[in-house]
């Protein structure tokens, strides 16, 4: 039995009075995680327990307490089949989380073969759930449902990846975007992975693009890491205060301007304009 006083990611708090227990057998095996989520009630608590089935070929995980609370938020996990696991293959025929009209599903095989697959189907998933993850001192507030499938391949070649996402009613710190649509892929004579961003907000009978992006990221040792071509059709650069503010303390105006970005993450290259209406 191990116990743990919390769990936090930055200033959030996460979990609190961790309680992790194993009996282990010789063909049965239990695992139990229990907790208290903070985040919004005290009393909201995290209790799922797993069954580990073991023989001399497989070994299968199956969830037999599939409710628990985290970030406020109420969470049922469905595992069809259970999880199969050896030394050689992990098979995850449907792993679905789900809550508040809200899931992930995940379905996974992977053997060392060349059509092994990992896929994240998302459906009406809350953008914020994973920018308070990404960003947990609240940097980048992202808002959003997000819908659409991430499927990676080629595990044992060339690994590479699929996704076409969109993200309808979309935010950046409280400043509107509109929809999002995301996309990537790869080309097979090309170690990078190519990934387009376009995004449509109607206000008041107006259309615009607030922002688009294309460009891609490399996934070899090419000193070139990534290049963007990023162009902004109107966005208030209030949405950026919490990235600048050390900077300035209070940025605020309409930015237009096409911009390039490349070279390494570390020490990018940035060269375009962009011109700032109202700005202070």
């Amino acid at each position: 039995r191990i116990k743990a006083a919390s769990l936090a990611s930055g200033e959030i708090q996460l979990m609190e009075n961790i309680q992790l227990t194993a009996n282990l057998g010789s063909s049965i095996s239990t695992l139990a995680l229990k907790w208290d989520d903070n985040a919004s009630a005290p009393y909201n608590e995290g209790d799922i327990e797993l069954f580990l089935n073991s023989s001399t070929e497989d070994n299968r995980l199956m969830i037999a307490k599939p409710t628990f609370y985290l970030m406020g938020q109420r969470w049922t996990l469905v595992c069809q089949n259970g999880i199969w696991v050896n030394k050689e293959r992990l098979k995850i025929d449907e792993l679905r989380v789900y809550g508040l009209g809200q899931s992930v599903t995940v379905k996974t095989e992977i053997a060392g073969k060349e059509e092994d697959y990992a896929t994240a189907t998302f459906d009406g998933f809350s953008l914020s759930h994973l920018s308070a993850a990404i960003f947990p001192n609240g940097q980048l507030a992202m808002e959003g449902a997000l819908d659409g499938t991430v499927k990676a391949m080629g595990f044992a070649t060339q690994p590479y990846i699929d996704a076409s996402l969109t993200v309808d009613n979309s935010s950046i710190n409280g400043q509107p975007t509109g929809r999002l649509d995301i996309s990537s892929r790869n080309k097979a004579d090309e170690a990078r992975l190519y990934v387009d961003l376009l995004s449509e907000l109607t206000e008041k009978g107006m259309r615009r693009e607030p922002v688009q992006l294309h460009g891609f990221v490399s996934l070899d040792d090419s000193p070139d890491e990534m290049a963007f071509d990023v162009a902004v059709g109107g966005i208030r650069l209030q949405a950026l205060n919490p990235i600048l503010e050390q900077l300035s303390s209070n940025i605020d105006g309409m930015a237009n301007g096409h911009l390039r970005m490349y070279g390494a993450w570390k020490s990018p290259q940035i060269d375009g304009y962009v011109v700032v209406r109202d700005g202070r």
